[in-house]
């Protein structure tokens, strides 16, 4: 968990928010990007 920024507390907060499926490229893990 060091990498991130977000806590997985941080993380399961805003997950409701985040995208299910997009088209295009595979998601990157939204922490690193973030």
């Amino acid at each position: 968990m060091a990498l991130f920024w977000l806590s997985d507390d941080a993380r399961a907060a805003i997950e409701p928010h985040l995208p299910k499926t997009q088209p295009g490229a595979r998601r990157v893990d939204d922490r690193r990007v973030i």
